[in-house]
């Protein structure tokens, strides 16, 4: 069974409380990594699960200690999970930087930060890709990072309940957006999915889901809605003059009014426009990007732009996939002839 949510505990607890929960309670949702799970938090340099390694294996404590010197040796190391068929382990690196006076007691948002990204990794772990015959490979990485997303963020509100208005800088569908415009992100595009779980937070008994039926329902989330890699790479082209000015210009707002214009282009087809105004709408509401920037669109000019993107909205609600399509018009009734 999922763990029970816990939407109003206030107490914080440390860097390594969080890692010692998380390493025991997956081995109990996921009993096929038991005795198999290895963490590593470069933070504190310190490593959980070790101790209840499955001592039947051949692996040795320094083969144990060559394994973590050559995965944490790398300066560019980023958090990752891998397995190792040598030493039969499940292991993630976790390198996302937290502040030192936060080490000993997290705020809420840290905590619910750290475990979104663990959660994100397990997945990669325990749950099975979907069959995917005939898929290319950007499909297939997409839809396997999908189901890692759609994982993290529905045992998010196993933990914490669906009244949790939380955003991750890393799991959330503005910034998954974001990072297809600014980062070259074409593999993480989970936006459309993470907003479809968002929508049904309400409708969904997240709380007795038991770990298989949390791990098929992220499948399915994925599979769904994770769309084709034709679809993205055609909206990553049109966005290329955004990441073309915010490469060269990035502390200047040049990029975001390219971003717009574009946003506002009467050729674009439906999708486009709607995954553009979905960027736009964050900056336009004052929101910080994944590379700690957000913008003031005060002023004449963007408030002009809201105005334009909110007629275009209620245009793309009336006509969907024919959006800046010519339309019929309607011919104007001919009077009846008396008689």
């Amino acid at each position: 069974m999922a763990a029970a949510a816990r939407p109003n505990e206030r107490k914080q607890r440390s860097l390594s409380d969080i890692f010692n929960q998380f390493a025991g309670e997956s081995v109990v949702l996921f009993p096929e990594i038991n005795g198999k799970l290895l963490i590593h938090d470069t933070n504190e340099d310190a490593t959980y699960g070790r101790e209840k390694l499955d001592k039947k294996s051949r692996r040795t404590q320094a083969s144990i200690d060559a394994f973590l010197e050559e995965r944490t040796k790398d300066k560019d190391r980023q958090t990752y999970a891998d397995t190792d068929d040598r030493l039969k382990l499940s292991f993630i690196l976790y390198d996302e930087p937290v502040n030192e006076n936060h080490i000993k007691a997290l705020p809420k948002k840290v905590e619910k930060d750290v475990f979104f990204i663990l959660d994100h990794e397990l997945a990669h772990l325990v749950i099975k890709d979907p069959p995917m015959a005939g898929e290319n490979e950007q499909y297939k990485d997409s839809v396997r990072e999908a189901v890692a997303d759609a994982y993290a963020l529905i045992r998010h509100y196993q933990r914490y309940g669906t009244r949790s208005t939380h955003k991750s800088v890393i799991i959330d569908p503005w910034a998954r957006a974001g990072a297809l415009t600014l980062n070259s992100d074409t593999v993480h595009f989970s936006t459309l999915m993470l907003e479809e779980i968002i929508r049904r937070k309400d409708v969904i008994d997240f709380s007795h889901l038991d770990p298989q039926q949390t791990a098929e329902l992220a499948r399915r989330f994925a599979v769904e809605y994770t769309p084709p890699a034709s679809l993205v790479n055609r909206i990553f082209e049109k966005l290329k003059p955004v990441q073309k000015i915010y490469d060269e210009e990035p502390d200047s707002n040049k990029w975001l009014k390219t971003l717009a214009r574009i946003t506002l282009d009467p050729q674009n087809d439906a999708y486009t426009f709607m995954i553009c105004k979905k960027i736009l709408d964050g900056y336009l509401d004052g929101r910080t990007d994944m590379d700690g920037r957000s913008f003031s669109t005060k002023g004449a000019y963007w408030d002009d732009i809201r105005t334009r993107v909110k007629e275009a909205e209620n245009r793309y609600a009336r006509e969907n996939i024919l959006f800046n399509i010519p339309l019929m018009k309607k011919k104007p009734r001919q009077p009846r002839r008396a008689g």
